[in-house]
Formats: structure tokens, C-alpha cells, sequence
């Protein structure tokens, strides 16, 4: 088999400090690729121009090539597989695409793992979600798409073979114009839809990550703080590490009920060394005001102020 021609691409949405620390560990990693950023540039554009490779997209990038405009929280975390398909469509003619989030680090040679992937001949690589199917948060929404074929992924790492990465795109761009028709009951989250749209073919071979390296897995939970990486270099895959501040958002966004952040905010004040005490209170209060305000806002009634987000 000839050497696949491999693109390697760090997606990310702002460019602080920590995200550069974050990218210079992907380039590290990337052996002899060339390495790619795909940036959401929806607030500000990208603030390097000397740094090369960069592709800034936005919704309107992502309109513009066809995709529909509709989401649930975000439109490029729900959404997430748009700054895929745009990368493909203006670099269609690599083998293999191996896509990583900002929040993942490799201790592994990136070239070695894709090529190894590739060597085995499979289309697709991400990692299944913990939860069962059944027990998976946005399971019902997608049932009456989906039914018995839902195969939902995390996607934070994901590989893809050239013929896997223009079906998906064209796929999603297929429902697009459905969805505007309004011959879709539901607009797929990209779990769902990456996993399940490739089941449904039939003819691509997909497998998990975690038959290639060894990783604690790659949910939101553990979340895996900076300062800890070299007590984890013994995983090959880390997802997510965060900064200590938004590790400490992180941690309060995913506690199940307020008393729940109060106890985790503690443990994070506690915990967390590197930032002071009136900077922990803050992100603390923060996520506590946020809370209270929801709770009113769903009892009340507020009204929906955007309509383009989809509710079930």
C-alpha cells in the first residue's frame, strides 16, 4: 500500500495562551505531517497571520457552502462536523483527515496512529460514548431519524478515509435541503449523526479508538487538568485537559444540581492552586447566579429569544 497523504488538523475557537500551549503539543505530535488549524473565527478573526495553514470558518462560510442554520447550544458544537466538511471541501484529496479538539493531547506520534489505521484499511475512527444507547441524553430527539440504526460517537479525535469524509459531507449537506423542506423531523447532532449515517451505508468499515491507543476515556468525565500531563504520559490520548480556569467551569457547567456546584466549587477552591481565592469565588458565583437565572426563566416562562435553536 502506498503511503496515504494525511491531513492533520487542531480545531479550536479562540486563540489565548492555553490553546497555543495546546497546539504546540499537537505539532509535536505530528512526526511528519503538516499540521492544519481549523478556526471558528464567528467572534474575531485569527490574531496570527504569520502562522501558516490557518482556515478560519463561520456560519456564514457554513451557510454559504449549503449547510443549514440549525442548533442546539451552539451552532458549531452542535455542529461540529461543519468545520470538518469545509476543510474537506477546500482540501479534498488527502487519504486519510484526522480531526482533534482543542482539549485533547496525543503521547503518541499522530503520522503512526493514521497510517496504522489506514493500514488496516477503516474509514472511520472515534471513540463510542459511555452511556448505553439507551441511556445516551439526546437519544429521543433522534429516534424518529434514526430508530434501531442511532450510533452515536465522540468525536473530539476522529479519523476519516477520504471516501468516508466526502459521503458525510455530502450527506449532511443532502439533509440540509431536507431540513429546509421540512422533510426531516429533527436536525441531527453531529454524535449522531457522523456514527449513524456510516451504519446505515453499510459500506464503510468503522472501529473505536480505543483499538488503536490507550486513553481514560474521552467524555467530559474525568476532566484532565494542564498541570497534571506529565503525571499522564502514560496515555496515549487525553481528552479533555483544560486550563485550571476552565477546568473549574468546566467541573461546575456538568454538576448535576446546585448544591452539587457548591460542593464541587469547594473542592475545585480547594483543589485548584494556581488561581486566587477571589478569582475561584468568582467562576464560582458566576455558575451559581447562572443557575438561579435559568430556574426562573423556566418557571416563568421567558420567551425564546432565538428561534433557530432547536428544542424537544
Amino acid at each position: 500500500m502506498a503511503t496515504p497523504k494525511i491531513a492533520a488538523v487542531f480545531t479550536c475557537y479562540e486563540w489565548d495562551e492555553f490553546n497555543q500551549r495546546q497546539y504546540q503539543r499537537f505539532v509535536a505530535k505530528c512526526e511528519g505531517l503538516t499540521p492544519n488549524i481549523v478556526y471558528d473565527c464567528s467572534r474575531k478573526p485569527f490574531p496570527d497571520p504569520a502562522l501558516k495553514n490557518v482556515y478560519q470558518f463561520d456560519a456564514n462560510k457554513a451557510l454559504g457552502m449549503g449547510f443549514v442554520f440549525a442548533y442546539y447550544k451552539n451552532l458549531f458544537w452542535w455542529n461540529l462536523d461543519y468545520l470538518m466538511w469545509m476543510f474537506v471541501d477546500q482540501n479534498p484529496d488527502y487519504d486519510y483527515y484526522m480531526f482533534a479538539d482543542y482539549d485533547a493531547v496525543f503521547n503518541i506520534g499522530i503520522e503512526s496512529l493514521v497510517r496504522e489505521v489506514a493500514r488496516q484499511g477503516v474509514d472511520f475512527v472515534g471513540e463510542t460514548i459511555p452511556e448505553t444507547n439507551e441511556n445516551w441524553v439526546y437519544r429521543k430527539p433522534h429516534l424518529p431519524l434514526y430508530g434501531n440504526a442511532l450510533n452515536p460517537y465522540m468525536i473530539p479525535v476522529v479519523i476519516f478515509s477520504n471516501r468516508a469524509a466526502h459521503f458525510l459531507k455530502g450527506k449532511r449537506l443532502e439533509q440540509s435541503e431536507a431540513y429546509r423542506r421540512g422533510d426531516m423531523p429533527f436536525w441531527p447532532f453531529c454524535e449522531a449523526f457522523i456514527g449513524s449515517e456510516l451504519a446505515i451505508a453499510a459500506n464503510f468499515r468503522c472501529d473505536t479508538l480505543g483499538n488503536y491507543v490507550n486513553h481514560p476515556g474521552l467524555h467530559w468525565n474525568p476532566i484532565h487538568r494542564e498541570s497534571e500531563l506529565p503525571e499522564l504520559s502514560s496515555w496515549q490520548v487525553l481528552h479533555p485537559v483544560l486550563d485550571d480556569v476552565r477546568y473549574i467551569k468546566t467541573r461546575l457547567k456538568y454538576s448535576d444540581r446546585t448544591k452539587d456546584v457548591i460542593k464541587d466549587g469547594l473542592d475545585c477552591i480547594a483543589r485548584v492552586k494556581s488561581l486566587p481565592l477571589s478569582t475561584k469565588g468568582k467562576l464560582l458565583l458566576d455558575e451559581v447566579r447562572h443557575r438561579v437565572r435559568g430556574g426562573l426563566q423556566r418557571r416563568f416562562g421567558s420567551p425564546k429569544t432565538d428561534t433557530t435553536e432547536l428544542s424537544w
